[in-house]
């Protein structure tokens, strides 16, 4: 019995676009969750990062975050932006659609 398998490649990219404060904020709260999940299991990855003060982890967070003020950055970000089938505007309290092809 010959079986076919035949596999289906989607790639579909989604752009956010948000202000640089708003992704740091989101990002910070996201990192400071995982935290809270790991301060009790030393095989956690981010558990080496409960063992630091807080006030240390931030910098950390603000020296290898994901928003970064460099033009290579701003210009990957703006490529990616324009292969996006998807854009979408996020702020603080909402969340809009901008594209969709």
């Amino acid at each position: 019995m010959l079986v076919s398998i035949l596999l289906i490649s989607l790639t579909f990219s989604i752009y956010v676009d948000a202000a640089v404060e708003d992704i740091e904020s989101w990002y910070l709260d996201r990192f400071l969750k995982l935290l809270s999940f790991a301060q009790d299991d030393p095989g956690n990855y981010y558990y080496r990062f409960t063992q630091l003060p807080l006030s240390e982890v931030k910098i950390l967070l603000t020296k290898f975050g994901p928003v970064s003020t460099s033009p290579i950055s701003k210009i990957t970000l703006n490529r990616h932006e324009n292969r996006a089938e998807v854009i979408l505007h996020k702020s603080k309290n909402s969340l809009k659609l901008m594209k969709f092809t």
